[in-house]
């Protein structure tokens, strides 16, 4: 989508314009509290809605949610996930699909059939409100995860979530930590872990706090040896937090946080050896690791009765290594040698929100964001199959990116009714200088910059309809921007000529939800997502690649939740809950470069996806969860074609976890889960190169010490 930018520069001056009055104008009349939209105040607090728990507050951190599906998943009112598990962290979220991959701290999520699920690339992931994919803007990959153990809540915003932060089409999932409080004694907790396949995990954390100041610190490591042989992974982590409360109106946090993981990559299989034995291995000397680390500081202020503040600033490095070296299979030679390749991410980001309460009961909030990185990667080999570094280099590219945005949203509240406009726009630029040409090319190298001007709009509304429910609609834009390899691939021949635009999504979705009798939550919505101007790889001449806009897709369908506590109506604390949520999909490439995929289904788009479970929590601390999670099949390629021996389709499968929690003594609690209870034989991925098994059977049993 190519914007004019005389047009943009227009809207950014007429946003600045309409906000400065609203900075400089007169007092409102103040609401009485039961009048005014829910909100976080500037202490941290919730406030959530307590006839919708599930659901994030109306207004939080700057953000408006009012007239967005969100969801809230409470780490605390379920067990501990040993083994940091996410289809089971994920079982109450609707349209979440989990791409089961072995090894921790990689995670691979799929939305609505939005794209390859691989390594989470269209989603926004966060962690309080600051990005950790690997790069936000070029290399959009989750390659690591919090431990859950640090976790609070994990906030999924839906619809909208572009308005909100910015790029991907999938929604926003943000890990809400557990945050220092002051005025907290001396605290330690220790959690030990034993699983399957030589699992070994440790969890640590300290808390102190005074008056004013407050300081929580945690390690956590995890290593198993894999359930296919050389399918080990190990992963380590160390999070600090400090929080400073300059006054009842305004604190400071800090945090500081440090990731490294190690993972051997047994190999995807075809079909004929997953059948055979899926916990082969076929690539002893590959290897893949990621390093990062990342400090953020924000501040959020109270301006007056009326308007508050938050800023986010945050910094930090990634580093992305793998050694492949290729297949070996039994009577054959081995590979003449292994190939290096690395990229590294420098990144810097600055994010200001501003809330302001006026008139009658509405609620706006408006701020901006900027975002730089540098991205050098380099590609190398060496004869030595397990050599630690390159010894020649086949290619360099000195690459960088420049964010920047605007946004603005707006509550009106008029009586039962509510409605909220959005605008965002952005700005992207990308440049890389190819300093080193891979060898085998014709081309010059490459030299360039790539600038895109984007402008998102949204609406959104609910309706109080009265007996505890409430309809919501919202219809919002989104877009996917180029990565480096799509503007500039470094193993092409024609990445000079690449020139594709960003990928534009419009989301519309219509829902009912509210508590019609007492333990009984329930959320239902229709929704509609088009995705335009995909951007792919298509084959040029005999082997040479480069990557285009390619069609446009349609993705309709329903979206149900329900969650009932069958102890609500008895005089006792304890909860038996039980929950379903289900997706399902009806999608279609509506349009192509290539005829024949026009009326096919998308890759990763199954008819339905399913989960239900009961979760019991008792006032002692017993808590125990069993969930199923129910997948139909689904075609893994756009041309819902078979591929040499892979099969067409992923076969559908079905699959069951459960975990418990029961404490034993003062402080001492026991700690178990079983992973695919069923031991169901499957898999969920399937890449060009192959099958991913999915993780067969394993339990863990732990320990957590409190004091």
């Amino acid at each position: 989508m190519k914007n004019n930018p005389w047009v943009l520069g227009s809207l950014q001056a007429a946003i600045f314009a309409g906000l400065c009055p609203l900075a400089y104008a007169q007092t409102p009349v103040k609401l009485s509290p039961e009048k005014q939209l829910d909100r976080v105040d500037v202490k941290g607090t919730r406030t959530t809605d307590p006839l919708m728990p599930t659901l994030m507050p109306q207004v939080e951190d700057g953000k408006i949610l009012l007239g967005k599906k969100t969801n809230v998943i409470d780490v605390a009112k379920q067990p501990t996930i040993n083994s940091s598990n996410p289809r089971e962290l994920f079982a109450r979220a609707p349209g979440i699909f989990v791409s089961e991959q072995y090894g921790q701290g990689q995670w691979n999520l799929g939305y609505r059939g939005l794209g390859d699920p691989h390594e989470s690339e269209f989603f926004n992931v966060q962690m309080n409100g600051v990005p950790i994919m690997s790069d936000w803007m070029t290399y959009n990959t989750l390659l690591w995860a919090p431990p859950l153990q640090r976790v609070a809540e994990v906030q999924v915003i839906h619809g909208g979530s572009g308005l909100l932060y910015g790029p991907q089409p999938g929604p926003v999932v943000n890990f809400v930590m557990r945050r220092p409080e002051p005025n907290t004694p001396l605290s330690w907790r220790s959690d030990l872990t034993f699983g399957s396949y030589g699992f070994k995990g440790n969890y640590n954390e300290v808390a102190v706090g005074s008056e004013r100041f407050g300081m929580l610190v945690s390690t956590d490591y995890r290593e198993d040896d894999g359930e296919r042989v050389r399918g080990g992974s190990r992963v380590k982590s160390v999070m600090a937090s400090a929080m400073f409360q300059e006054s009842e109106d305004a604190f400071w946090t800090l945090d500081i946080n440090g990731f490294q993981s190690f993972n051997n990559e047994a190999g995807r299989l075809s079909f004929a050896q997953w059948s055979a034995n899926p916990d082969r291995s076929i690539r002893p000397f590959d290897d893949f690791r990621v390093q990062r680390f990342q400090a953020a500081l924000s501040h959020e202020r109270a301006l007056s009765d009326f308007a508050a503040l938050e800023v986010k600033g945050w910094a930090g490095y990634h580093d992305r290594w793998s050694r492949r070296a290729g297949t070996v299979l039994t009577g054959q030679a081995l590979p003449s040698f292994t190939t290096f390749d690395r990229q590294q991410f420098q990144f810097l980001g600055l994010d200001g929100r501003v809330r302001l309460d006026w008139g009658q009961n509405h609620t706006l909030t408006a701020g901006g964001v900027i975002y730089a990185s540098d991205s050098p990667r380099s590609q190398g080999r060496a004869s030595d199959l397990l050599a630690p570094s390159q010894t020649s280099i086949r290619f360099l590219q000195e690459r960088d990116n420049q964010y920047r945005a605007i946004f603005a949203e707006n509550a009106f509240r008029f009586g039962a009714f509510s409605l909220v406009p959005a605008v965002r726009i952005e700005k992207v630029k990308l440049g890389v200088d190819e300093t080193i040409r891979l060898a085998s090319l014709r081309r010059a190298p490459i030299k360039r910059d790539f600038d895109r001007d984007v402008a998102l709009f949204g609406f959104g509304g609910t309706w109080d309809a009265g007996a505890n429910l409430q309809a919501y609609a919202n219809l919002s834009e989104g877009y996917r921007p180029m990565r480096f390899d799509d503007i500039a691939n470094p193993a092409s021949e024609l990445a000079a000529t690449n020139d594709p635009e960003v990928s534009n999504s419009r989301t519309a979705e219509l829902g009912l939800r509210g508590m019609p009798i007492r333990g009984l939550q329930f959320d239902a919505s229709v929704f509609q997502i088009d995705f335009d101007d995909k951007i792919e790889q298509r084959i040029v001449g005999v082997s040479d690649v480069e990557r285009i806009n390619s069609g446009d897709a349609r993705h309709r369908g329903l979206d149900l939740a329900l969650d009932y506590n069958w102890f609500a109506n008895r005089d006792r604390d304890d909860q038996l809950t039980t929950f379903f949520s289900n997706t399902w999909l009806n999608a279609e490439i509506v349009r192509s470069i290539t005829p024949a995929l026009v009326g096919k289904r998308p890759q990763f788009t199954p008819n339905f996806l399913s989960r239900a479970g009961v979760v019991y929590q008792s006032v002692s601390g017993w808590k125990a969860m069993l969930s199923g999670s129910f997948v139909a099949s689904q075609f893994w390629q756009d041309s819902n074609l078979a591929r040499g021996d892979l099969p067409a389709r992923i076969p559908g499968y079905r699959v069951y976890d459960f975990s418990i929690e029961v404490p034993v003594h003062a402080g001492i609690t026991l700690t178990g889960s079983v992973n695919n209870l069923s031991d169901e034989t499957y898999y969920s991925r399937i890449r060009t190169d192959g099958i991913e098994p999915a993780p067969g059977r394993s339990a863990y049993v732990g320990v957590s010490a409190r004091w």
